[in-house]
């Protein structure tokens, strides 16, 4: 893919409306988040992941759905926008999570954070905002720990 075909965000968007929008979409989509973790937990029972990559985590949704699955994992959230990362960290020091979550802002489609090797990416209802999917889940997955790491 070349271009983005249309935008998610329209110039004046209202973030704290946003990341209300997307609160309520993890409130209605909850079930389904606890039955596809636990179906991640599953597959990861004899090696469960220690570091979390979230792209597009918005306000945390998959942070904290996965956190409740592996609790001693440590995640790594990456989004385009300041302020959902800002009410992301403080769900986390609410949550007593803190220490476990950090967060980056970047825009995937134009550059890449630095991040230390991971063992599990997460991308949950944000592929569809980049202009090349494919391109940074490919660049995602150099980034996956070695096994026994």
């Amino acid at each position: 893919m070349d271009s983005h075909p249309h935008q998610h965000r329209p110039a004046g968007t209202d973030e704290a409306a946003l990341a209300g929008l997307l609160d309520l979409d993890a409130e209605v989509l909850h079930s389904y988040l606890s039955e596809v973790t636990a179906w991640i937990r599953e597959l990861a029972a004899d090696r469960p992941p220690r570091r979390i990559l979230d792209l597009g985590s918005g306000t945390g949704t998959g942070v904290f759905a996965l956190l409740e699955r592996f609790g001693s994992a440590d995640v790594i959230a990456v989004d385009i926008s300041a302020p959902l990362l800002d009410r992301l960290n403080g769900k986390a020091r609410v949550l007593g999570v803190a220490g476990q979550v950090r967060t980056l802002q970047a825009d995937l489609d134009t550059a890449w954070p630095v991040i230390a090797p991971v063992d599990l990416v997460w991308a949950s209802s944000s592929l569809h905002h980049l202009a090349d999917p494919d391109r940074v889940l490919a660049r995602s997955s150099p980034r996956s720990a070695p096994a026994g790491s």
